[in-house]
């Protein structure tokens, strides 16, 4: 089985590459878990990572496991990093989906979370890449998702980030072209 990653981030590489006349970033609005709603900055290359004085994420999007032309036999997980600003600990990290209801659904929950060179990285439990169980992957347009991370720091209030990720409509048109061979 094959594995590739899609992120969110290829926006920070894009920067530079936008169409004349158009603006480099714009503010995407989304439903908030509570009730209201959240403007977040978006680029023509995807969503801008989220982040505070003391973390930023580095990180939000898919891995794939393909099986070729078995979809109900490959799968997806989400995949999502953290990189701290200065030195800490954190004890725990929760990833949740915020739907376009505002509802909260849980993505991953790492109650001993590990820091490598000053940053987190998980991912969530792999699901099926069927039509059953990732419906969006198989219209053709451009799916957008907001995730609420919330980090637990010791003895102090939690952080809260709210990321945006996308998976762009031809990112999912060359998964889905693996699927089929």
């Amino acid at each position: 089985m094959k594995k590739l990653i899609s992120t969110s981030f290829a926006a920070l590489f894009l920067l530079g590459c936008t169409a004349p006349g158009k603006p480099l970033t714009y503010d995407m609005t989304f439903a908030r878990d509570g009730g209201g709603t959240i403007s977040l900055p978006v680029t023509l290359g995807g969503p801008m990572p989220a982040e505070n004085e003391k973390f930023k994420v580095t990180g939000a999007g898919t891995v794939v496991g393909i099986k070729k032309g078995d979809p109900d036999h490959s799968d997806l997980s989400w995949a999502f990093s953290v990189r701290m600003k200065s030195p800490q600990s954190i004890e725990s990290v929760i990833v949740e989906q915020v739907t376009l209801e505002g509802k909260l659904v849980p993505v991953l929950k790492d109650q001993s979370p590990k820091l490598v060179n000053g940053s987190w990285s998980g991912a969530s439990s792999a699901i099926s890449m069927s039509k059953t169980d990732v419906p969006w992957l198989y219209d053709n347009a451009t799916s957008t998702f907001l995730f609420k991370i919330t980090l637990q720091q010791p003895g102090i209030p939690v952080t809260v980030l709210y990321q945006p990720s996308q998976l762009m409509r031809q990112v999912k048109a060359t998964y889905l072209q693996m699927l089929a061979k």
